[in-house]
């Protein structure tokens, strides 16, 4: 009989966009051995958010010319310096925020932030709040860590945008971390600067950690904003603002991500990474710094075509009866309304999958039914592809 497991890791939640990709992967597998052996030639991808397109040259030669130049060794578990100055002045120049370069902490991958301030705000048995529909993985780190995970409903009659009296009443005495993530994954929802005001005055009644999850904050359309509830007043010493360069830069592979929050935080919180990293790869980091530091017009072309698939796949999904989305405001995915078509999304999904080769997201993966997410980061071809294989799945 093998040792018994630890208690937390027996009912471990996963980010189920991996698995689906996953079994996609295995289909295609299938498929290269034996293009007899389904009824479509590949799998279309519209499940992961990871942009489609290659990361830029100039970031590539940075990390290219990091490895030619020696840097093989470990580095400051805060990150490099040099890195943290540029971020601080991006943060300057875009948000109006003025950190210091001790303020903010390099990580492997910005996900890892989102158990690092857990680990460093949030005791056992207290609560945080978190948004539903949203990344799975803020549910699952807080209960993997001994904290209780509270979802604070988005429902499409508003838009899917956080309702500050929802967000009130769920609030109690073992409240200790709300988590923010605009623009929203997988609505797509931008918060505005109204709503982040009164979200605002509910943390500070409630002495209340926030965690700002900002990763798409470069991907944003119709002339939308970006507003950061650190912007306001009261808000930059209680909140971790959270980004990296995987979405904007298209850097998933790379691991790089940062938190920029008050000094007396960060100063625990480089110690926790150092207990679990050392220090985040010192050669993506010369490519972070390219990013940061470099032009900005890969980004505007990667936005520009982004918004070009939603305008697409959202009129092509719409066309489609059963079907209902709204255009989202930013990030790259489209949360489509399935309710009139299947009371089981993640069955649809997987039956979608098995069946036609569309590899697509079920609302149950993001905490609510009725729903089914697709990325468009990915072709127009390839989208067109998988819309098409989806009318005839339905007869339509």
């Amino acid at each position: 009989m093998e040792p018994q497991l630890a208690q937390r890791v027996e009912n471990v939640q996963t980010e189920n966009a991996f698995v689906t990709f996953k079994n996609g992967l295995a289909i295609q597998a299938e498929i290269d051995r034996d293009p007899t052996s389904h009824p479509f030639d590949r799998v279309i991808f519209l499940c992961l958010g990871e942009p489609d397109f290659r990361t830029p040259e100039h970031i590539c030669d940075a990390a290219i010319r990091a490895i030619q130049e020696g840097k093989h060794h470990y580095g400051p578990a805060a990150g490099d310096v040099l890195l943290r100055e540029a971020i601080v002045q991006r943060m300057h120049r875009t948000l109006g925020l003025t950190y210091s370069p001790d303020s903010v902490a390099i990580t492997t991958g910005a996900k890892p932030l989102i158990a690092f301030t857990i680990l460093a705000c949030v005791d056992p048995g207290m609560e945080v709040i978190y948004p539903e529909p949203g990344f799975p993985i803020y549910p699952s780190v807080a209960r993997l860590l001994g904290a209780r995970p509270v979802p604070i409903r988005l429902s499409e009659e508003n838009g899917f945008a956080l309702d500050p009296d929802k967000l009130r009443s769920l609030v109690t005495d073992k409240t200790r971390l709300l988590i923010l993530n605009s623009p929203e994954n997988p609505t797509g929802n931008v918060t505005d600067r109204d709503t982040l005001h009164e979200v605002a005055r509910i943390a500070l009644d409630h002495n209340l950690w926030v965690l700002s999850d900002e990763v798409y904050d470069r991907i944003i359309y119709d002339g939308l904003q970006h507003v950061s509830i650190a912007q306001i007043p009261g808000m930059f010493d209680r909140t971790i603002v959270m980004n990296g360069w995987s979405k904007a830069y298209a850097m998933t592979g790379w691991r790089l991500g940062y938190g920029a929050m008050s000094l007396r935080l960060a100063a625990k919180m480089v110690r926790v990474i150092t207990n679990f990293t050392s220090c985040a790869n010192v050669i993506a980091q010369d490519g972070g710094l390219a990013a940061v530091m470099g032009e900005q017009e890969c980004v505007q072309t990667m936005v520009s075509e982004f918004d070009r698939r939603r305008q697409f796949i959202v009129d092509a999904l719409n066309d489609i009866p059963g079907f209902t989305c709204r255009r989202p405001g930013g990030a790259f995915y489209v949360w489509a309304n399935v309710s009139e078509i299947t009371d089981d999304c993640e069955a649809f999904a997987d039956d979608v999958l098995r069946k036609k080769g569309v590899a697509i997201g079920a609302g149950t993966h993001f905490g609510q039914e009725g729903y089914v997410r697709f990325s468009f980061a990915n072709s127009i071809p390839n989208i067109e592809e998988g819309i098409h294989r989806f009318r005839t799945y339905l007869g339509r």
